[in-house]
C-alpha cells in the first residue's frame, strides 16, 4: 500500500522534490531503525542503499534486484520479506546485511558479498576481482562516510 501511494505522488511532476524527500526520509528512519535492531552501523545502510537504488523504492535491476536494498527475490525469501513492500525490503537488506558483516568479520568482504554474492567471496577470501564489484565496494564506503 505504501509503495502504491509513493510511487503515485510521484507521477505528479509538481511532487518530484517532495516525492523524493519523502522516499529518502522513509529510508532512513528505517534503515537507522533496523540498523539498530541488526547492528548495523546505520551510515552503512544508508550508503548500501544510496549506491544500490539511490533512494529509489521502485528500483528494479536488470538481473531482477528489486526496492531500496536491491533484494534479489531469494534473498527476500531467506530474509523472510516482501522486497517489494519498502519497509520489508529494508529490513530484509539490513538483515542480509548483519549476517555478512558477522560471517565475514570484516566491512569490505561483507560489502563485497552483499554486491557479488557471499559464496564468491568465502571462496577467494577477499574482494573478487569484478569491476563492478571493486567500484561498488569503493562507492560504498566513500558514501558511508558522507552519512
Amino acid at each position: 500500500m505504501f509503495l502504491t501511494l509513493l510511487t503515485m505522488a510521484c507521477i505528479i511532476p509538481e511532487c518530484d522534490t517532495a516525492c523524493r524527500q519523502k522516499q529518502i526520509s522513509f529510508a532512513k528512519y528505517w534503515g537507522a531503525h533496523y540498523a539498530r535492531r541488526y547492528n548495523v552501523p546505520k551510515n552503512l545502510v544508508y550508503a548500501v542503499i544510496r549506491t544500490e537504488s539511490n533512494f529509489d523504492p521502485d528500483a528494479l535491476s536488470h538481473a531482477g534486484a528489486i526496492g531500496y536494498m536491491q533484494l534479489l527475490p531469494s534473498t527476500a525469501q531467506a530474509m523472510g520479506v516482501d522486497p517489494y513492500n519498502p519497509r520489508g525490503n529494508i529490513r530484509g537488506g539490513v538483515k542480509y546485511l548483519s549476517i555478512l558483516l558477522r560471517r565475514f568479520q570484516d566491512e569490505d568482504l561483507a560489502i563485497a558479498a552483499y554486491n557479488a554474492g557471499p559464496s564468491l567471496v568465502a571462496r577467494l577470501g577477499r574482494v573478487p576481482r569484478i569491476v563492478e564489484t571493486q567500484k561498488y565496494v569503493v562507492a560504498v564506503l566513500r558514501r558511508k562516510g558522507e552519512f
